[in-house]
């Protein structure tokens, strides 16, 4: 009966926002995440950089590797107050809950389509826009903010880059 009703299982915790799981328990995110937090990056600075269709330009020119960017560390979950407001009911308070964990390094590859546009430079400001403004829920509270390294430019070949999935 528990089961058609949908009370959850001892244990679970029914409205908590959680990572994906790899098969061994892991946390980790899709390479989607860190490419949307890039074009968003670029939709900001586009302009103030001089070069329109950022956004665009990184949707079809950059690719993020692996499939799973693992997130080492031990996952808390916090808890805080929200309030929103429901038709006809008015505004109501309630509290939201989320998985986190603190400070992970993340490791992972972009792939640039070989175009003379791209440069160090822009990539550079592109991060560092990210790393002040955040990525993720929660940057309204000040989290998300991250530090990065750039490591060298290497050139590979598309079936070099498709293999590195």
């Amino acid at each position: 009966i528990a089961e058609e009703v949908g009370i959850p299982e001892e244990g679970e915790r029914p409205g908590l926002a959680v990572f994906r799981r790899s098969p061994e328990g892991c946390p980790f995110i899709h390479p989607n995440y860190i490419k949307g937090h890039l074009r968003s990056c670029g939709k900001a600075l586009g302009r103030a950089l001089g070069f329109w269709g950022l956004e665009t330009f990184v949707t079809e020119m950059l690719f993020v590797h692996p499939r799973r960017i693992p997130l080492a560390g031990e996952v808390r979950v916090e808890k805080w107050p929200t309030h929103f407001d429901i038709y006809k009911k008015g505004r109501v308070s309630s509290f939201r809950q989320a998985e986190y964990v603190e400070s992970p390094e993340l490791h992972f590859r972009l792939a640039l389509v070989n175009d003379p546009r791209w440069t160090p430079t822009i990539l550079d400001d592109m991060l560092g826009y990210g790393a002040e403004h955040g990525i993720g829920g929660g940057r309204g509270r000040g989290m998300g903010q991250y530090t990065y390294e750039l490591s060298p430019w290497e050139v590979a070949t598309p079936g070099e880059v498709a293999q590195d999935r």
